[in-house]
Order: C-alpha cells, then sequence, then structure tokens
C-alpha cells in the first residue's frame, strides 16, 4: 500500500489484496468498538451459542444457561481494567490480525500462487476461529490442517498449500516462542537473589 502511494508500480493482484485486507480489518475494528459499547450484538450472540451448545450436548449434559449475562459481565470486566484506553485496545488488536494476515499473504506469494484474496481472508478468519477450540495449544495441529484443507479449496495446490501454512505458522507462531527461552534465563539472572521483602509487623 506504501508504494502504491508512493507511485511505484505494483501488481493489480497485490493492490486488490490490499484493499481486501484493509476492508476486512476495519470491520474488525468496528465490532470490537460495536461488543465494547453496545450490549444486544453480544447478548444474541449467547443465546445462539447457547441454545447451540444444549442441541448438541441434549440428554448428555445439563442444560447451559446464563451464557448471555456471563458474556456481558465478562465485557464489562474487561472494559474496567481497560478503561479509557479500550479504544487503544481495539486498533492494537485489530493491528495484529492484520500483520498476521499480511504474513500468510506473504507464505502464499513465495510459493508463486496467486489465489482470490477475499477466499484467502475467509480461510484465515475460519481457521482462527478453529484456533480458539481448547484442544491443543494454540491450535497446533488444527490450524495448519484446517487452513492448509481451506487453502485448497480456495484454489491453491495442495503442496503450495500446506508449505504456505506451514512457513506462516513458522513465522507467526513458532519463531515468537523461541524468545521464552532467552527472556528467561535474563530475567533468572538479573532478578537471582532478589526474594520480597516481608510485611513489616507492628507491636
Amino acid at each position: 500500500m506504501a508504494a502504491t502511494i508512493a507511485g511505484a508500480p505494483v501488481s493489480p493482484g497485490l493492490v486488490h489484496t490490499a484493499y481486501v485486507g484493509i476492508a476486512g480489518f476495519c470491520l474488525v475494528a468496528i465490532f470490537g468498538v460495536i461488543i465494547l459499547n453496545t450490549d444486544r450484538p453480544l447478548a444474541a450472540a449467547g443465546r445462539a451459542a447457547q441454545g447451540l451448545a444444549n442441541r448438541v450436548t441434549h440428554g448428555r449434559r445439563p442444560p447451559l444457561t446464563g451464557l448471555d449475562t456471563r458474556l456481558l459481565a465478562d465485557r464489562d470486566t474487561i472494559k474496567s481494567v481497560l478503561g479509557k484506553n479500550w479504544w487503544q485496545a481495539v486498533l492494537l488488536t485489530t493491528g495484529r490480525l492484520g500483520f498476521d494476515f499480511c504474513c500468510l499473504l506473504a507464505a502464499l506469494r513465495a510459493t508463486g500462487t496467486h489465489p482470490r484474496p477475499s477466499v484467502v481472508l475467509l480461510a484465515y478468519a475460519t481457521a482462527n476461529v478453529i484456533a480458539l477450540v481448547p484442544v491443543t495449544p494454540g491450535g497446533l495441529g488444527l490450524v495448519e490442517a484446517s487452513l492448509g484443507g481451506l487453502l485448497i479449496l480456495a484454489g491453491v495446490h495442495g503442496g503450495d498449500a500446506f508449505l504456505a501454512t506451514l512457513a506462516y505458522r513458522l513465522v507467526s507462531y513458532w519463531l515468537p516462542l523461541s524468545a521464552g527461552a532467552p527472556a528467561y534465563l535474563i530475567f533468572r539472572h538479573r532478578y537471582r537473589g532478589a526474594a520480597p521483602r516481608p510485611a513489616r509487623t507492628h507491636p
């Protein structure tokens, strides 16, 4: 997008992809603002999820109740913690998703494929929803399998789809994890021997 504004020649496919990505993540930001400031959409989503869960587990588990109320209470807790900076959280979350989506697009472009960006955005959104299922840490395995399959449905060759998916997950999931061990060692070295001071007691 910056190259386009500067007047540099850019592939029309990349421009289309950029526009689709910007529009999609603007919708995410708008959705976040609505959820944080209005009760009706979140409550309706809670009731819908509650009804679906009760149909799936009918006769096997006690019926789920009060999910809409819990969602609203959790939303209010999050909003109270964020305070006046809630809009920054929305923008930063949207920006993180935008850069993450661009990472996937870059991996696809590196394989030489040119799928429709709107379908790639749909595959990306679906894979992120699947990653929310608490089966494996960070959706490990679930995201790779689902995203690879969805990209194949988007018109990407099977080998290219899974190669791009693995490259994307390597950069977006595994690479940040590699900073954990050095950060832990630096923390231990810096605060070694430091212990919390005991609270003073008054006679």
